[in-house]
């Protein structure tokens, strides 16, 4: 074997451990609930009887905006994803076989090394980000929620696609998402996976 080989066979263990890592995250994260301070303050705000309903349009204007920095964080995620995760498997695919050099090593640590950087790095930090901004999202569904509720007496609405989602998601009605949804956001995890198997794979070819 050569010396190549074992430093992309290391490579390939490094990337299958950080791709476990972050399966574990992805399996072991929750949602979190609503901000506390963020309801009480959105409550207060639209109980107020002074400009009620220029109060209340202001709140659903910031519930947007943050809606809106979510997609567009989500759109950056793709976009440089998109370029590195591709770039990751080009350089995989195109060391040929029949050639084998002492640069294949520096191939396995470039296509897993610029997969890790975006993934932890952008992929993972979007989504703890994402994840604050989901908490004060709903926290504004739920206060927006209890005042319509209140106002109409009889008409029990829901306010809120997020918080909808939530319940729906929650396994058996309990805390935990369901299986499916966290096998969701392991995906990405999981192509790492993948990728670094198949390096793996191919140092041990010869």
């Amino acid at each position: 074997m050569y010396i190549s080989d074992w430093f992309t066979f290391l490579t390939s263990k490094v990337g299958i451990l950080l791709s476990l890592i972050g399966i574990w995250i992805a399996f072991s994260r929750r949602a979190g609930g609503p901000d506390a301070d963020t309801k009480e303050n959105v409550e207060k705000w639209i109980n107020d009887k002074n400009n009620r309903y220029e109060r209340i349009r202001i709140v659903l204007k910031d519930y947007e905006t943050s809606i809106s920095e979510i997609h567009a964080r989500n759109n950056i995620n793709l976009m440089v994803g998109t370029i590195l995760i591709g770039a990751s498997f080009f350089i995989l695919t195109s060391i040929n076989l029949s050639e084998r050099s002492r640069s294949v090593g520096i191939y396995a640590f470039a296509s897993i090394g610029l997969y890790s950087i975006w993934l932890f790095l952008l992929y993972l930090t979007s989504s703890r980000l994402n994840g604050l901004q989901y908490s004060r999202i709903r926290a504004i569904e739920e206060a927006l929620t209890e005042k319509l509720n209140y106002d109409t007496k009889k008409l029990k609405y829901d306010f809120g696609i997020n918080s909808y989602n939530i319940k729906k998601t929650r396994r058996c009605g309990g805390k935990r998402p369901a299986l499916w949804l966290r096998i969701r956001r392991a995906f990405w995890d999981i192509v790492l996976l993948l990728l670094s198997i198949a390096w793996m794979l191919f140092s041990l070819e010869y």
